[in-house]
């Protein structure tokens, strides 16, 4: 081997190591954005339940103040009734 090949192959091997190192050093990097990334979709999901649940319990009462409504309406009906008989 000459001299020149050496030092091509050593540079090559430099290279390598180097590229190795930032490879490791992006592995980690995803893993930390992963990791922040579960988080928060954690927390939306949580929030996201959260309005539901919200909306769902005023749906809830809704019908039982529907409910007096509909007897005033039957209510009312009898009197029509009346009114019309006289």
């Amino acid at each position: 081997m000459t001299q020149e090949s050496q030092a091509s192959i050593a540079d090559t091997y430099k290279q390598l190591n180097e590229a190795e190192k930032q490879a490791a050093n992006l592995e980690k990097m995803l893993d930390n954005f992963e990791s922040k990334l579960e988080s928060i979709l954690k927390e939306a999901q949580a929030i996201s339940q959260e309005e539901l649940k919200q909306v769902e319990e005023p749906k809830q009462e809704e019908p039982k103040q529907e409910e007096p409504k509909q007897e005033e309406q039957k209510q009312e009906e009898p009197t029509g009734d009346t009114q019309s008989s006289h």
